[in-house]
């Protein structure tokens, strides 16, 4: 979708004034996996760049996981939460080694991974991908509590496009961005 359907502009757009929204979003981009066909997508490689690139920071928001679960990585709902841990502990040691050492962070736990609607997975995932995915929620609720981060799960507000299974609609686009907007919201005052 273009930028204006996108939820980060759209949260932008609720926000108003006074509100500056940077979106570092990239296809494909895993938390801590270094994708060997689509190489620069291993998010916590790419994190210091981004962080430094968007300071001063009040609120970082960080939806990943859902591409750690493609089969060639083979890694369980556990193993996506210890990457996203130990990306969320390089960023909350960045913000406290900078000028936005009083930044507050939203961990959003990905929407589900679905067959696509001709009854198929795309880009890599499978049966196997869809049942980590739904363990997500509960594990990535759990460690946003333990690191002190606000929380959102999109699967309880969106389901995958079934043009592919996997990436959010127009109207999970619309829905995001609401409760994000709120969370924002909440967590900055």
């Amino acid at each position: 979708y273009g930028e204006a359907a996108r939820w980060p502009t759209r949260m932008a757009r609720a926000l108003g004034e006074g509100f500056r929204v940077l979106e570092e979003a990239l296809n494909g981009r895993t938390t801590v996996f270094e994708d060997p066909l689509r190489p620069g997508r291993n998010g916590i490689s790419h994190l210091d760049a981004a962080f430094h690139t968007c300071e001063p920071v009040d609120l970082a928001i960080v939806m990943l996981g859902t591409n750690d679960l493609k089969d060639m990585f083979m890694a369980s709902a556990d193993v996506v939460t210890s990457g996203l841990e130990r990306l969320l502990k390089h960023l909350l040691d960045l913000m406290r080694d900078s000028i936005s050492r009083e930044a507050k962070l939203l961990v959003i736990s990905p929407i589900a991974v679905e067959r696509a609607g001709i009854g198929e997975f795309f880009y890599g995932f499978s049966e196997r991908s869809a049942r980590e995915a739904r363990k997500l929620a509960a594990l990535y609720g759990a460690l946003a509590e333990k690191m002190g981060a606000g929380f959102l799960d999109a699967s309880q507000l969106a389901r995958p496009d079934p043009a592919d299974g996997i990436h959010l609609d127009r109207r999970g686009h619309a829905a995001l961005a609401e409760a994000a907007t709120a969370a924002v919201r909440t967590l900055l005052g």
